[in-house]
């Protein structure tokens, strides 16, 4: 089945896809004679973003799993099963998303507290990983507005979402929010 996205971790050594035939893989990149492990999902990956240390997979149910990245890089290498290696490891998390509409990108913070989704429709949902109702209470969903520039036909809306190290803003293409 077509890869549907991918997260490099240079922390770990690990290449991840994720897959239209509802799997994950991890990959070895420092290590090529391990056999890359599988993970079942659900559902369909949307998306998937890597935070120092937690897997986001955004899924076609407007579910979202989260891993524990450590968690699941040492049960991938300890695994040795023959192809397809497929491995079971729990969820840090599992959420519905706060969005109406389909998914379409999902970005980790890089101070690891939390993460961004977007969707079809132009709308970001900001969600933290501490589970306490305090932490819960800061979501937020808010709809972007188009910038005035012409849009890029190789990057459609809402196809793509980043977040800044240095400031506080995500950039979603053809959207700018602060958060």
């Amino acid at each position: 089945m077509p890869v549907k996205c991918v997260a490099f971790s240079s922390q770990h050594g690990v290449l991840i896809s994720a897959s239209w035939d509802k799997t994950l893989h991890i990959h070895h990149i420092n290590q090529p004679d391990l056999i890359p492990a599988t993970v079942k999902l659900p559902n369909k990956p949307f998306a998937i973003s890597l935070s120092p240390s937690k897997l986001i997979v955004a899924l076609s149910d407007r579910a979202t799993i989260i891993y524990d990245l450590a968690l699941l890089v040492n049960t991938a290498r300890q695994s040795s099963q023959p192809l397809p290696n497929t491995i079971d490891v729990p969820p840090f998390q599992q959420r519905e998303n706060s969005l109406k509409f389909l998914t379409r990108a999902v970005a980790a913070m890089p101070n690891d507290e939390g993460y961004a989704m977007s969707s079809i429709e132009g709308r970001v949902s900001v969600e933290w990983f501490d589970d306490s109702e305090k932490s819960q209470a800061r979501k937020y969903a808010f709809k972007c507005h188009r910038q005035t520039a012409p849009a890029d036909p190789e990057d459609p809306d809402g196809e793509s979402m980043a977040m800044s190290t240095q400031y506080t803003r995500c950039r979603s293409t053809q959207f700018m929010a602060r958060l």
